[in-house]
């Protein structure tokens, strides 16, 4: 008796959990940098890599579920919504969402995804559709977006990521308006708040 009863034992590892019962989930993930400078000081592809393994292996002690990622993707493109159409990974992904091929797709976090707030959303649509679950490890986890609080978490996120693609892009603008201006090639009259100075406006005739 007391063999037998040690012999089950060994069937749950340290953490309780009952290895013959574990479900295998098999799908992809997805790691992208916008510059070789970030990938040189911050969030480079093998750090995001390395973090996602870790995640997996995690999951593995801690739950039921062993996630097996058989298809990486990697990237050193921008995430802004211009390039989003560009980006062949995210078609691959979405082809294998479609042909049934991924359970579940894993990321850092979401603007890794994209910083295309309605391709995000449509691609979430597209994960629901195909039973296809999505993880956004800098988030906790799993989105899931029939809950609440985690549907509430995505929309904030989403709208952080596209709204910091816009930003940039402003600042880049305003930074090459600046250098026309300074060295005498930008003629347009149109001010810039913060470069140029602010203009009287004048109503009715009166200051």
């Amino acid at each position: 008796i007391p063999i037998e009863h040690n012999r089950k034992r060994r069937l749950k590892n340290n953490y309780g959990v009952d290895m013959k019962k574990k479900e295998v989930l098999r799908g992809c993930a997805l790691i992208r940098v916008s510059t070789n400078k970030q990938d040189i000081y911050g969030g480079s592809l093998e750090q995001q890599k390395n973090r996602l393994q870790r995640w997996v292996e995690a999951q593995g002690l801690f739950r039921d579920v062993d996630f097996v990622i058989e298809h990486w993707f990697e990237e050193r493109t921008s995430g802004k919504s211009s390039n989003t159409a560009n980006r062949g990974p995210l078609r691959d992904i979405q082809k294998l969402i479609e042909s049934g091929l991924a359970d579940f797709v894993l990321f850092e976090k979401l603007d890794r995804l994209s910083r295309d707030s309605v391709f995000n959303m449509e691609f979430m649509r597209l994960a629901d559709k195909y039973g296809c679950e999505v993880y956004d490890v800098d988030s906790g986890g799993k989105i899931d977006m029939r809950e609440r609080g985690s549907r509430l978490g995505f929309l904030v996120k989403n709208m952080s990521a596209e709204d910091y693609s816009l930003e940039l892009g402003e600042k880049v603008s305003k930074k090459v308006r600046e250098a026309m201006v300074n060295n005498g090639k930008e003629a347009s009259t149109k001010p810039i708040l913060g470069l140029d100075p602010l203009q009287t406006i004048i109503f009715g005739g009166h200051i």
